[in-house]
């Protein structure tokens, strides 16, 4: 009602809801489902994340080896990231967030020790090869909250964390152009071009963004510094309820947003700001954002619910711990509110909660 751009901002408010009805379907559905198909569906989730990661790992292969003994130049199209069955760079952030749910699944099914560590580092590495920063992030915070929250797997994750190290070096070590990506790009955004080798510094500053970039001596000259510091002076010109849901794509095309203290103001202008509690703070406010923090509030009661419920079986409270992860405010995102994020996230989340009220139940 009140934003910039009403029209915009319907246009993704009404259909919003179904999610909400979904996440209640999905609470009442686990929460009711048989033992025997609760096993066919992580048998399910397991499965699809092996199949994905297969073909990560083909297309990897395919693409680096091709590449792996040629010398960067920019005339030539190099590629980074490893897309699989996927159409679009989506392959890492999928995974991130339902290779979890399959190590849930396997010590729910009781696989024996060392099948299930085989499964998750080949999992690993379907991740790491689709060259997503945020996402093995992402996965790599979810192990440390559940190394936190469950004591009866912390011998397993701690294993499985250092031979994940060790794959992760060895795959930088041997493919030179996917190190360039994942770590010179990295320094590059930081403004850290000093830790870059010289031969290494033209393709790392290419991957970042290249002729269209100005000078970058820290991240808020990066791309994503200029969307965050935009959305920070959104939120300032709107506190109370944002300039409206969807509408960062037009608000910060406004000149006076050229004003922001990055080099590289003229890269501000985006579908989102890549960072959810920015997305909420500009487009919804102040009461949006104390309306989102009611979301990890909720998740923090359960975790320590499911924990006094069932001590011996808490490894269940994975999908849970996913959900809260989302809620880490230092990495960058996707938008909270595209179809694509919005129904990964409402899954794993209805159906952690399924799984805490079935257990609350019993």
């Amino acid at each position: 009602i009140f934003s910039e751009y009403p029209k915009l901002s319907f246009s993704r408010a009404l259909p919003y809801f179904i999610f909400f009805l979904f996440t209640l379907f999905l609470i009442f559905y686990f929460k009711y489902l048989e033992e025997k198909k609760l096993k066919f569906f992580f048998k399910y989730i397991i499965f699809v994340c092996i199949i994905i990661c297969f073909f990560n790992i083909l297309d990897f292969l395919f693409t680096q080896l091709s590449q792996n003994n040629l010398i960067f130049q920019e005339q030539k199209a190099f590629e980074y990231r490893a897309t699989g069955l996927f159409k679009k760079v989506v392959a890492g952030s999928y995974l991130s967030k339902f290779i979890p749910i399959a190590i849930c699944g396997i010590y729910f099914l009781e696989f024996k020790k060392i099948t299930s560590l085989l499964i998750c580092l080949f999992l690993f590495s379907g991740i790491v090869v689709t060259g997503e920063r945020s996402s093995i992030l992402f996965l790599l915070l979810v192990l440390f909250f559940s190394f936190l929250f469950i004591k009866k797997i912390r011998g397993f994750i701690f294993l499985y964390s250092t031979l994940c190290a060790l794959i992760f070096l060895l795959v930088m070590l041997f493919f030179p152009h996917y190190k360039a990506r994942i770590i010179d790009s990295t320094l590059y955004n930081f403004g850290m071009q000093n830790f870059i080798k010289k031969e290494n510094l033209n393709e790392a500053y290419h991957i970042t963004g290249g002729t269209v970039l100005n000078e970058i001596k820290s991240f808020k000259d990066s791309q994503h510094g200029s969307h965050f510091l935009t959305a920070y002076n959104i939120f300032l010109d709107h506190k109370l309820i944002g300039s409206g849901l969807k509408t960062y794509r037009k608000v910060s095309q406004d000149k006076k947003y050229e004003n922001i203290n990055s080099s590289n103001f003229h890269l501000r202008v985006s579908t989102h700001p890549h960072n959810y509690f920015l997305e909420i703070a500009s487009e919804l406010g102040l009461i949006g954002l104390i309306i989102f923090m009611l979301l990890p509030i909720v998740i923090i009661y359960r975790l320590v619910l499911f924990k006094k419920l069932l001590n011996n079986k808490f490894y269940l409270c994975m999908p849970l711990i996913v959900s809260f992860t989302y809620f880490w405010p230092i990495i960058t995102t996707g938008s909270f509110f595209t179809n694509w994020n919005s129904i990964i996230f409402w899954f794993i989340f209805g159906f952690g909660m399924g799984l805490c009220f079935r257990f609350k139940k019993v």
